[in-house]
């Protein structure tokens, strides 16, 4: 009895786990079929990635499953590519329920077979309905990109924009051209993922009166996943708090009167949350984690520990592994240069 409930366990662990592996390689051969390249495949912690022409298998802090491929151009078709784990997963169940119905197997193999078919269903309707609800889900981004070129065009300079992080290359070194191509109204997922792209590449520009107008062509949230809604709402706040430490840092403020006059458009309770909702893993949760931590130690402490603590998330960000190099540079120069502005609201502070 205990050794059936051993194999029983050990049927429905690693089904889950081919079948999680066969959707994503699904991605990779129907990506490869229609002419999509190769970039990275992530499995849990474990990437196997493609950059600047080598394979590399690296352990990596943030926790995810998916197959990342970009296209021959903007216009490429990308259909294929965003179901093929489905069809994969499909495949999977017909050739697990056939060996089941028509082939005589022990009770053992039964058990793994069995598991590995009803997970495969399970994969495949978890991605074949359409849900934004947590996240954009295959077949909504499926139906996204069916029904707008717009929106497909901003997905596959999403994935161009890949690319160049994974090489290694900041926001500020690639094209603009690939972050101006959404509209005044960002009505899915996709394309407020291109202006929240678009909002990291003027921050990298040091543009930060552009900061607003990009935001604003995000009117409403109620259609997009929580999880591009929750980055939006913490990179506001990002916003506000950099924006306050580069007013302050000006010899010609009244720091005290600006302090106060601040404070009234940042609310403390608003700057909790993105402590709260930290994703681990995510480089740019980091980010704005420190920022937020930064601003409360700000107001309760003095500026020189403040300082130290920003410095501390720089070695941390330095010795971890993510998907993407330059968005660690991103990150890590966004960090270096709200400590620049610190040192010089200290020095003002000293006079």
């Amino acid at each position: 009895m205990c050794l059936l409930l051993l194999h029983i366990l050990n049927g429905i662990i690693s089904a889950f786990i081919i079948q999680v592996i066969l959707h994503e390689l699904g991605h990779l051969i129907w990506g490869m079929i229609t002419g999509w390249k190769f970039l990275y495949i992530h499995i849990y912690k474990l990437v196997l990635k493609k950059s600047k022409k080598r394979l590399s298998l690296i352990m990596v802090e943030d926790k995810g499953f998916k197959c990342i491929m970009y296209p021959k151009s903007l216009k490429t078709d990308a259909l294929f590519y965003t179901m093929g784990g489905c069809i994969v997963n499909l495949l999977s169940v017909v050739w697990g329920f056939g060996l089941l119905v028509s082939v005589r197997l022990t009770a053992i193999l039964w058990i793994y077979i069995w598991s590995f078919t009803v997970f495969g269903v399970g994969i495949f309707f978890m991605n074949a309905i359409a849900s934004t609800k947590r996240i954009c889900n295959d077949k909504a981004c499926y139906n996204l990109l069916r029904a707008d070129h717009t929106t497909r065009n901003c997905h596959n300079a999403q994935l161009f924009i890949a690319k160049q992080l994974m090489d290694g290359i900041s926001y500020r070194q690639i094209e603009k051209d690939y972050f101006n191509l959404c509209p005044y109204n960002a009505k899915n997922d996709i394309e407020a993922y291109q202006i929240i792209l678009e909002y990291y590449y003027y921050l990298d520009t040091g543009s930060f009166h552009m900061i607003g107008p990009t935001f604003a062509k995000i009117k409403e949230t109620n259609k997009i996943s929580k999880d591009i809604a929750d980055i939006i709402k913490s990179e506001r706040i990002y916003s506000k708090i950099i924006t306050k430490f580069m007013l302050l840092c000006n010899e010609l403020t009244d720091i005290e009167y600006l302090d106060k006059f601040i404070d009234t458009y940042i609310n403390i309770v608003d700057i909790e949350k993105p402590i709260k909702q930290h994703k681990g893993g995510d480089i740019h949760s980091y980010r704005v984690k420190a920022a937020c931590e930064a601003y409360i130690l700000y107001k309760n402490s003095d500026l020189r520990k403040v300082i130290n603590k920003l410095n501390k998330e720089i070695e941390k960000m330095k010795r971890s592994n993510f998907v993407y190099d330059g968005e660690k540079k991103f990150c890590i120069n966004q960090i270096r240069k709200l400590i620049e502005n610190l040192c010089k609201i200290e020095n003002i502070n000293k006079y």
